[in-house]
This record gives C-alpha cells, sequence and structure tokens, in this order.
C-alpha cells in the first residue's frame, strides 16, 4: 500500500519508511527517513574539483540565477567554512545533460553578481 508520502506498507503495519503508524500520515512524524513526509527540500549537491586539488568536493547549491542575461551558481562547499560562499558563471547544454562553471575573473562582474546574489538570498534578512 503506498500512502501520501509516498511510503509503502509491508501489510503488517510496519512502514519500509522507517516511521512509526501511517494514521496520521506523518503529521509531525520526524522520521527523517527520506519519505517526502511534508515535502521538505533537499538542498542540491555538485562535485566540484578546485585548481588546488585533485579530490571531488561536495558543494551545496543555494542557487542559481540571472544578472545581466548571464546565469550564475552559488554554492557552498561541503565541510569547509559554512561563511565561504563561491560565484561562478553557470551554463547548461540545450539539452539540459551537460553544465559548466566558468570562474569569474573580472572585477566589476564579480561585484554586480555578488550584490545581486546577496539581494536575492539575503534581503529578507536584513528586514
Amino acid at each position: 500500500m503506498e500512502h501520501e508520502c509516498n511510503c509503502h506498507s509491508n501489510g503488517n503495519g510496519n512502514e519500509e519508511c522507517g516511521c512509526h503508524s501511517h494514521a496520521s500520515e506523518h503529521e509531525e512524524c520526524g522520521c527523517g527517513e527520506g519519505c517526502s513526509c511534508h515535502d521538505e527540500k533537499e538542498i542540491p549537491v555538485i562535485y566540484l574539483t578546485f585548481e588546488d586539488s585533485e579530490e571531488e568536493v561536495a558543494c551545496d547549491v543555494i542557487g542559481i540565477f540571472p544578472v545581466n542575461e548571464l546565469n550564475y551558481i552559488a554554492v557552498v562547499p561541503q565541510g569547509e567554512d559554512e561563511d565561504e560562499v563561491l560565484i561562478y558563471r553557470y551554463n547548461e547544454s540545450e539539452n539540459g545533460q551537460d553544465i559548466s562553471l566558468d570562474d569569474i575573473e573580472d572585477d566589476e562582474e564579480y561585484e554586480r553578481v555578488s550584490e545581486e546574489f546577496y539581494d536575492i538570498f539575503f534581503e529578507d534578512e536584513d528586514e
């Protein structure tokens, strides 16, 4: 049996997602088993290789946003300084299968993009 939360019952009352009874359909369940009970949004992760290392680093994607007809992506490396946000030019192939990230080398462009990033993602926190 499939429940609204996308969990599955094995028929004897034990739910595959590890949650307790589905009588309330996971209301306040806190199951944490990835069954998408409360439509919690997972933070997308991409893996980057930096110039100073050959290891891939998992990075949380803060968001993709446009500035002057170009797209940019803001990421935070996992396990690093959580206050360090890295911003790159973001390019996606027409079929959406391939992406590339380019460094922003122009100081003026970086300032514009940084300001826009701050306005989009942190403006509400200032009020």
